[in-house]
């Protein structure tokens, strides 16, 4: 990003609001791949729970021990 930001044009800072929503969207992507990665071998388990407005909706955290045999917690997200 240094690169690129350091060598365009002085008019061309690349971030607007819709660059910067893409620039976000990238690194949860790459993000949440590197997270699934990791614990591809792992037992998974599922619960989920209705909010206020009675939509019933699933938190994604994984609990894994890393190759380094740490327990980790990593939050992905919530699915409806």
């Amino acid at each position: 990003m240094d690169v690129l930001f350091n060598n365009c044009a002085s008019n061309q800072t690349y971030r607007s609001k819709t660059i910067q929503n893409e620039l976000i969207e990238v690194c949860g992507e790459l993000t949440t791949e590197k997270i699934v990665n990791e614990i591809k071998d792992a037992d998974v388990l599922a619960d989920e729970a209705t909010d206020c407005s009675n939509v019933e909706q699933m938190a994604i955290v994984l609990r894994f021990v890393d190759n380094f045999f740490k327990v980790r917690e990593e939050f992905l997200g919530f699915i409806p």
